[in-house]
């Protein structure tokens, strides 16, 4: 197939990327910042919001859409809402309205978020009552009703994916170096002489700390085709959520960082940050009992070890 991945440069997108390469599938990528893999057939270095990419996309015929681009930081969105108003929602409509104006038809996987159900003290089910905390959540909880409105006008079919916490790396893609996502955290303290920076230790959490899902980048890749398969033999519009059901807490993670690397942490601890739930686990079993999909990768000492792996053989800073 033909596939357009907006994000293609960014964590998820380079590793999807590089996957469906491997599953035989032609690459559009387009992102505003430059790759730093070779992963696509076709790049456009682009604003998603100009024509460009919904042209490229019409003129190259792309059979399906993985929707990944966005901004994506929960706190930072507390302290500039209007970007992420703009990037995702506005970049998002006007992607779509491009490619529905130059005749594209479907489908749609689109990379949604956890953080539209907010604070909860219990494992999360697509049908919960939505109530996001953020300007982040918000903007993808207004992405969700756009795909809505996209099927029930445009016949546009696609799978909305709420991601939980994605980590862990696959060969020589993996997040960002600056990534402020925990276990880069983890893998620059254990490299430096860094303070480990917890957020808090006074949630409603058996040790205080955060408790989250963790699942492997390399499942929710695969998770993405898993779902592409589904989705055209089922038309409509879908809402997985992505994770394991299992919470580790960050102090729990640490333990678990230091004892599959055999390095030390010191750690330290932050006050909470804005918009940080206490408690954020799925209920993976829609997306499980629906299409029988396994998450193979997603076992935490797995995902550690990778994630590690992927640090130390590409940071050339060490």
């Amino acid at each position: 197939m033909r596939l357009l991945i907006t994000g293609s440069a960014g964590y998820i997108g380079s590793v999807l990327s590089k996957l469906a390469q491997e599953l035989g599938h032609f690459v559009v990528g387009a992102d505003v910042n430059l790759p730093k893999h070779s992963y696509y057939d076709e790049f456009v270095h682009d604003d998603i919001v100009k024509n460009s990419v919904a042209y490229e996309a019409s003129n190259l015929k792309v059979d399906a859409v993985f929707h990944l681009a966005a901004s994506a930081d929960v706190t930072h969105s507390t302290i500039r809402p209007s970007l992420y108003y703009h990037n995702n929602i506005g970049a998002t409509s006007k992607l779509f309205d491009n490619l529905i104006g130059l005749g594209w038809k479907g489908p749609v996987i689109f990379s949604s978020t956890a953080s539209v159900y907010g604070f909860k003290n219990y494992k999360c089910i697509e049908n919960d009552q939505l109530s996001p905390e953020s300007a982040y959540g918000k903007s993808k909880l207004m992405c969700e009703t756009y795909f809505d409105d996209l099927w029930k006008y445009n016949k546009i079919p696609s799978v909305i994916f709420r991601y939980f916490n994605v980590a862990g790396g696959y060969g020589d893609v993996g997040d960002h170096f600056n990534s402020d996502h925990v276990l880069q955290k983890l893998c620059y303290s254990a490299v430096s002489d860094k303070y480990f920076r917890i957020f808090g230790d006074t949630y409603d959490t058996p040790d205080g700390s955060c408790v989250r899902d963790y699942l492997h980048v390399l499942d929710v890749c695969r998770a993405h085709f898993t779902a592409l398969e589904f989705l055209q033999k089922n038309l409509g519009i879908h809402t997985f959520n992505l994770g394991t059901g299992e919470g580790i807490s960050v102090k729990e993670l640490v333990t678990k960082f230091i004892s599959g690397t055999g390095k030390s942490i010191s750690c330290k601890i932050s006050n909470p940050r804005p918009g940080d739930p206490g408690y954020l686990v799925a209920d993976s079993s829609k997306f499980v009992a629906t299409t029988l999909f396994n998450y193979e990768h997603s076992n935490i000492d797995n995902i550690i070890s990778s994630a590690w792996e992927w640090y130390r053989s590409n940071n050339n800073a060490l």
